[in-house]
């Protein structure tokens, strides 16, 4: 099964600290009240005027910064942070906002030195260390970025931003149990945000508490109802606890919502393959593999669907195609063999077990099936060696141990045929 899950949005903040708040410059005030507001471009034109006149002030470079950042003109926030700091290298969170340009403008190193210019200036500042976790998490570097968002939380214990993010790497790093206390916290103090929810959601599915993961998920859609993430993971739920009827519900209602959401349809296709409505499973991997012909796993499952259905030379041609893109994939041969076990192409059905044996070379079925088909080529003590393969690997496999004693009888019949 393919799960998708939730990743929480991480906010870098760009810092503007009202620093010269004694400042009683209108314009400047203006500028300031429209950049809160979002209105970037009339902050920026009211800028223009502040530095066109005779009382320039250095702050207005950082407030031009940030405007520019939040335009995603970066390049133009670098210039504006260059500016102040070449006048005033002792704000902080000057520094901070620098750092994040430079992370925008994937110059890694500067970033990471801007960080800890701002934290020798300001040491402990719980802006600055989000800031650079929040750096970490997008590269990659889990382990210090929950180092660095445990010194945020440490200095601001109920911060929002602080305990999901903290919590969002703690889950990237399979620590569940920890994740979960940061955002039950969350909820007993932020009933209301909807974000935690989305994160431990599928984190109570990872972990096998599919009715709880299903609560989270309720609770999001009787606000989000076309929320597609959350009625994809809630029909996986479902789908686990084989709650089938409601799973098709929420998949066919992404698929509604998002026509061409193939995991919605990839995961429909399962559910009714577990149904045994094969023909719609197949129609539902015929418009994955529409959307995505490079979706083996969808093109493999069709050719499993066909096999079941017995439309064997459908499924050879499903795995000829998954063959030729990745040849050493033990399945798509040992499959294949399969299906020309059943058309009688004994050959051809040995040479795939033989392929895929030399990728799985202690497979217990593969020696299965090769010994069968030895079986029928007439090649006895082949087949005798096989089988005997097959008990020794099948002592301790549940699934196949029940065959064994099938199989020593089977050895004993080619005996005799093998006697003169």
């Amino acid at each position: 099964m393919k799960i998708i899950f939730w990743h929480s949005i991480f906010f870098i903040l760009i810092t503007y600290q009202n620093s010269i708040s004694a400042v009683s410059d209108s314009l400047y005030n203006i500028a300031v009240d429209k950049y809160n507001s979002g209105k970037f471009d009339e902050a920026l034109k009211i800028t223009d005027e502040i530095l066109s006149s005779t009382y320039l002030r250095d702050e207005i470079h950082n407030l031009r910064g940030v405007i520019f950042y939040q335009k995603e003109d970066f390049k133009s926030a670098l210039e504006e942070f260059n500016i102040y700091i070449k006048k005033n290298a002792k704000n902080h969170d000057v520094f901070v906002n620098r750092a994040n340009t430079y992370t925008k403008l994937k110059n890694f190193d500067k970033a990471l030195s801007d960080y800890k210019k701002a934290l020798e200036i300001k040491p402990e500042d719980k802006h600055v260390y989000f800031n650079r976790g929040v750096f970490y998490t997008e590269f990659g570097k889990m382990i210090e970025a929950l180092k660095d968002f445990n010194k945020a939380v440490e200095l601001d214990s109920e911060n929002y931003n602080y305990l999901l993010s903290r919590a969002n790497v703690l889950y990237n790093i399979n620590n569940f149990d920890d994740a979960l206390i940061d955002l039950n916290k969350l909820i007993k103090l932020n009933p209301d945000k909807i974000e935690p929810y989305r994160l431990r959601g599928p984190i109570l599915q990872k972990t096998g508490d599919y009715f709880g993961s299903i609560t989270d998920y309720n609770l999001i859609l009787t606000k989000h109802p076309d929320a597609t993430l959350e009625l994809l993971n809630r029909g996986m739920s479902y789908q686990e606890l084989k709650n089938y009827d409601s799973a098709i519900s929420d998949f066919s209602n992404v698929i509604r919502i998002e026509p061409n959401n193939k995991l919605a349809y990839f995961n429909r296709g399962l559910v009714y393959f577990e149904l045994g409505e094969f023909e719609k499973s197949i129609a539902d991997y015929d418009i994955v593999i529409n959307l995505d012909s490079g979706d083996y796993d969808a093109m493999h499952n069709r050719a499993m669907l066909h096999y079941s259905l017995k439309n064997y030379e459908k499924a050879i041609a499903d795995l000829n195609s998954l063959i030729d893109k990745r040849k050493d994939e033990a399945d798509y041969y040992l499959n294949r063999g399969n299906c020309y076990f059943n058309l009688n192409s004994f050959e051809n059905a040995l040479n795939d077990y033989n392929m895929a044996l030399k990728l799985i070379p202690e497979s217990v079925q593969i020696y299965f099936n090769r010994g069968k088909v030895y079986r029928m080529l007439g090649k006895h003590d082949d087949a005798i060696k096989d089988f005997n393969k097959f008990i020794k690997l099948a002592q301790n496999n549940e699934t196949y141990s029940q065959y064994i004693e099938s199989i020593k009888k089977e050895i004993e019949h080619i005996k005799t045929l093998s006697k003169p």
